[in-house]
């Protein structure tokens, strides 16, 4: 058997061809059913009937049937091919048929055969004139349209309608025989032919009610023609459900016409679920998923508490494959998948099969969310619309849509069970792409990455920097000046990677640089809040390193790292991180490196200090204040007073302290909030005395772009500060929109 998996990746409703397609173990049942309509000859029509449920695969068994039938030999029938549902109407419904069974005889060379083709086409025009309005006979006396229009000359008021409908006939075509007479003529050219005709009709059931009718008198009229042999393919109970009307009843009238029946064997469950199996696998390898990004535990948890129910017959598997296959496509970009594919995969299921289930749930991303009844939405408003969902399914009942909603939202099980809301949020779930955490939610519907986040894509590409530092440099400053900056560090703080000692030692260099080099986007306020970046390069790097297992090797991954970059505010943060963690009398936080190794880091951090401050540089750091705290607590605080000293003689020097002791927070009362600024002279004063700053800042002339900037903010309010000092407030807030405190 060969592997056809590909054959099926976009339609449906494909078919195979061929028995060597087959994969549910089927060719014996087709080739049974062929050989039975092969070895027929009879003076009669046969009528043989091939039924089972929608999605089933008849079309493809009837296809292994017609394959498994002699081609090329003599015995061969000839095999017409008739798909009603591909036109309509009852006159063309007729000519259509008896124009298809004469196409395939004019096919075979020889006079005879093309007597015979155009004699079917004549007695196929007429019938169908005949057909309607012998019809009409045909319900009321409970006979075949045929035999209707055979004593079309009666008294009746039906038989002279079918007689002026057969005089008509003969008025426009003088020459045409009686319906009578050309059923006669080609009954003996039919017994004639030393094979049968193998009429195949398909898709009955597709039909309209009236259409489906129509089929039935069709055959039935035709049964006493001998060598011809229907292959009816159709679902039973909707075709009786159609026939049965007030004076027929749809299973006895199916008696009468089908001869022989036969039911499409049910391909076993463990075939069907081997099937949607194989092709999940299938799109997993294409993406690249691999184990430890694809949770198979959850994975059955899902498919046994619903998922299963959906997959009935092969059509199922292809339409949801085909499907998962669309929409997982539109999140792939540079061989990265956008989603966690085995939420991706419920979802899709949900979006497949119940679909309502699948709209509510798009528009409930404020379900994560909810805590307490405080906010816009609360508890009770959150399980309702949670419990509306889960009983919005038409074939999943509202356990089963619980358990699948529980699965893809960990966050909302307790709406569907006994006990408190979970407060747990699993900042796993961003790393892990899942649709549980709001930041991944809407990818899931919209089916692309949302503006205001940074794709896999994307951050893949930043780590393909590392090793590059100013790559990574310009890749992360174009991420901050897009906006992306805060989610893409939030990405790289849990990213999994398994990183080698090398590997860190590289990305930490990376982030030591750039957190260095990353200041606030345009329009943000000066202060702590624009620290907030640096701090955040620090934080990823504490963890990359905390991930070694040997504290010496941590310390070399540091030191190597340090080395590599000039950044001096992010090493700072990293080792003072570590000196407070040792130095906390509660213990809080375990240290990451022996003592000893502390002190070499700290030794190289002052070194990178005492260099700042001889190049100038010390004067462009924002945050001053914290980096002559570091000094002074790790290394020299003479020297620290010296460089304060000189620095207030240097213009551009004295506008850095005013800055860099210059603190900012926002302050809110009831609808009026503002930006708070602050200068605290005593930590100036544990450097120099505050005289003399006060003469050079009162000294000091800024230009209009410095006046309206942070530098005038600095100035105004270290002013300030002086001025209150003096009327006895020793510690006072200024605000630049008057409001004080």
């Amino acid at each position: 058997m060969s592997d056809n998996r590909d054959e099926h990746q976009f339609s449906a409703d494909r078919p195979i061809q061929s028995r060597t397609q087959d994969i549910l173990g089927r060719v014996r049942f087709a080739e049974s059913v062929g050989k039975a309509i092969g070895n027929w000859h009879g003076r009669d029509s046969l009528v043989v009937g091939l039924h089972g449920p929608w999605g089933c695969g008849k079309s493809s068994v009837v296809n292994m049937v017609v394959d498994s039938l002699p081609d090329g030999n003599r015995e061969c029938p000839y095999i017409v091919r008739f798909n009603p549902w591909q036109v309509s109407g009852q006159d063309t419904l007729t000519s259509f048929l008896f124009a298809e069974i004469a196409g395939v005889l004019r096919l075979d060379p020889g006079d005879e055969r093309r007597r015979l083709s155009d004699l079917i086409l004549k007695y196929g025009r007429v019938f169908s004139l005949l057909a309607p309005a012998a019809g009409i006979v045909a319900a009321a006396a409970g006979m075949d349209p045929a035999s209707s229009a055979a004593i079309a000359g009666g008294t009746t008021a039906a038989g002279q309608v079918i007689q002026a409908t057969g005089e008509a006939v003969a008025d426009s075509e003088e020459s045409e025989p009686t319906l009578s007479a050309l059923k006669n003529e080609l009954g003996k050219s039919l017994a004639d032919l030393d094979k049968p005709i193998l009429i195949v009709i398909d898709d009955i059931d597709r039909l309209q009610a009236d259409e489906m009718q129509l089929i039935f008198r069709l055959v039935k009229s035709n049964l006493d023609f001998p060598n011809l042999v229907f292959l009816l393919v159709f679902q039973r109970d909707v075709v009786e459900a159609s026939l049965t009307g007030d004076a027929l009843n749809g299973v006895e009238y199916l008696k009468k016409i089908v001869q022989v029946a036969f039911d499409v064997p049910e391909p076993p469950r463990a075939t069907i679920e081997r099937m949607l199996f194989d092709r999940i696998d299938d799109l997993r390898n294409s993406l690249g998923v691999t184990d430890d990004r694809f949770d198979t535990s959850e994975w059955l948890r899902a498919w046994n508490n619903g998922l299963s129910l959906f997959f009935d017959n092969l059509r199922d598997v292809y339409r949801y494959i085909n499907s998962i296959g669309f929409s997982v496509g539109q999140l792939c970009a540079g061989g990265h998948i956008e989603v966690n594919l085995v939420d991706m995969l419920i979802l899709e299921a949900l979006r497949v099969f119940e679909h309502e289930v699948f709209r509510l749930l798009s528009s409930s991303k404020w379900v994560l969310s909810v805590r307490d009844n405080s906010g816009g939405h609360g508890i009770e408003e959150a399980q309702g619309r949670l419990e509306e969902i889960a009983g919005a399914g038409s074939k999943l009942d509202r356990y089963a849509i619980s358990q699948l909603l529980s699965i893809l939202l960990p966050q909302v099980e307790w709406a569907f069970r006994e006990g408190s809301m979970s407060k747990v949020f699993n900042s796993e779930w961003l790393n892990d792409l899942r649709i549980a955490h709001p930041t991944n939610f809407d990818r899931y519907f919209t089916l692309t990455v949302p503006d205001d986040d940074v794709s896999q894509a994307e951050l893949k590409s930043l780590l393909t920097t590392v090793g590059e530092t100013e790559e990574f440099k310009d890749a992360i400053a174009g991420l901050n000046s897009r906006g992306l900056l805060g989610v893409t560090l939030d990405r790289l703080a849990i990213e999994q990677s398994p990183w080698s000692n090398e590997e860190t030692s590289q990305l930490c260099t990376c982030l030591i640089e750039a957190g260095d080099h990353t200041g606030a986007n345009d329009g943000e306020e000066f202060g702590a809040f624009s620290m907030v970046w640096a701090l955040r390069f620090s934080s990823i790097v504490d963890s990359l390193v905390r991930k070694i297992d040997e504290t010496r090797e941590r310390t070399g991954i540091l030191n190597q790292a340090f080395s590599g970059s000039s950044g001096l505010f992010v090493p700072l943060v990293v080792i003072n991180r570590e000196w407070l963690r040792r130095n906390d009398p509660a213990g809080r936080g375990e240290p990451m490196m022996a003592e000893d190794d502390l002190t070499i880091l700290q030794n190289v951090c002052v070194g990178r200090i005492v260099a700042a401050a001889g190049t100038g540089y010390l004067c462009k750091v924002d945050f001053l204040d914290f980096v002559l705290g570091r000094w002074a607590e790790w290394g020299s605080k003479d020297d620290v007073d010296k460089w304060v000293k000189a620095a207030i003689d240097r213009e551009e020097c004295l506008k850095a302290l005013l800055v860099g002791f210059l603190q900012d927070g926002v302050v809110s009362t009831g609808t009026k909030q503002w930006t708070q600024y602050s200068t605290k002279l005593e930590r100036i004063e544990e450097y120099t005395p505050i005289e003399p700053v006060q003469e050079q800042v009162a000294a000091l002339r800024l230009s209009d772009e410095e006046r309206d900037g942070v530098v005038g903010i600095a100035k105004r309010t270290f002013e300030e500060a002086i001025r209150r000092r003096t009327d006895g407030d020793t510690y006072a807030k200024w605000s630049e929109s008057g409001d004080t405190d």
